[in-house]
């Protein structure tokens, strides 16, 4: 009788594995026009009983732009090796990575003896450091002794003076300009995991929307522009116009990063430039605000979701896409960074405020 049954148990089991109607399936339907991927969390509730070990490791870094600049934050990626291995959160990118790493590996060599703790990735591209670090940083210092001290570099000196300010001798600052010249060896490191960006963006509107003054008064209607051409083909006739509609106009780059955040998140009526600048709004807004934003330029494969895309479908519910022509001239190969033209005609078609 008993072996009917483990016969039985171990035939529904076996039927159940191999069901063809009933299968696995991250979003619980086959449709291929719908971009996903696989996002692992970090249970950050056990922080305080995580087992982080000192180990020797390498950070080797690499330029992440072709604009060649003698600044001392040009945009970089920097990857940290242990036991001789890097490690990158998906397939898409492997091979570039691989490849521009191994051009980097032979860089002089600077050693730091001091205990830190460190990331498996780094970057000064504002879009990437805030899109998929930020949020893990801020967790991470708020949660070691402050004794301990974190490794970090950011994209620009008034995300240097945020740190400096907020979490003062925890932090271990180098600019990136000195990191990419130099392949950094640690000699006593902590390596803490890199978070997925959904969790990243989610610590980091918790965190963001904690120092962000809360006094601020101010309800102006914003217009968020790099002043670029290379984005905007008419960005100066662009910012008149908002100019001439009372709106002011700022570059975030241009602003300390609290009155930034702070002007972003009260703002009355909030229009921007697409890409990278987005992620300033996505940090602390939970009002609508608008994006000048071409049709042309869609997110339609793991590859392009998984390197920036990711970020505009975090906040969907409170932004509405103007779209506007692509530029016929100068268009840039680059994903999310699209030429376009805008029509100030179209624009007085609009209700901001509706």
């Amino acid at each position: 009788m008993r072996i009917n049954k483990l016969l039985k148990f171990s035939y529904h089991r076996i039927k159940d594995i191999f069901n063809s109607n009933h299968k696995i399936n991250p979003i619980c339907m086959n449709n291929e026009s719908i971009t996903y991927d696989l996002i692992p969390f970090v249970n950050t509730t056990e922080f305080k009983y995580w087992n982080i070990e000192k180990q020797n490791g390498e950070l080797i870094s690499y330029d992440g732009s072709s604009q060649k600049t003698n600044s001392n934050y040009p945009m970089i990626e920097s990857w940290l090796k242990i036991n001789n291995t890097t490690f990158t959160p998906n397939k898409h990118f492997i091979n570039e990575q691989y490849k521009l790493l191994q051009k980097n590996i032979n860089k002089e060599k600077h050693f730091i003896n001091d205990e830190l703790y460190v990331l498996p990735y780094y970057t000064s591209v504002f879009g990437h450091f805030a899109g998929d670090l930020l949020g893990s940083l801020l967790f991470f210092l708020s949660k070691i002794k402050k004794e301990s001290k974190f490794f970090l570099y950011t994209p620009s000196p008034y995300w240097d003076e945020f740190f400096k300010e907020k979490f003062g001798n925890k932090v271990y600052l180098i600019n990136p300009l000195e990191t990419l010249n130099k392949k950094i060896i640690f000699k006593n490191c902590k390596v803490l995991p890199r978070m997925s960006t959904a969790q990243n963006f989610i610590l980091a509107r918790n965190y963001m929307n904690r120092y962000i003054h809360t006094n601020f008064k101010e309800e102006k209607n914003l217009f968020l522009s790099s002043g670029r051409s290379s984005r905007i083909s008419n960005i100066k006739d662009v910012e008149n116009y908002f100019k001439e509609k009372e709106f002011e106009v700022i570059d975030p780059s241009n602003l300390p990063i609290i009155d930034c955040l702070s002007k972003i998140k009260n703002a009355n009526v909030l229009v921007t430039e697409k890409a990278s600048i987005l992620n300033n709004i996505h940090l602390v807004r939970d009002k609508k605000y608008f994006i000048l934003s071409s049709s042309s330029e869609r997110t339609n494969s793991k590859k392009s979701f998984t390197y920036a895309g990711i970020y505009k479908s975090l906040n969907e519910g409170i932004s509405k896409d103007i779209i506007c022509e692509d530029d016929p001239q100068n268009q840039t190969v680059k994903p999310f960074k699209k030429r376009i033209r805008v029509n100030l005609s179209d624009l007085n078609k609009i209700d901001f405020k509706g």
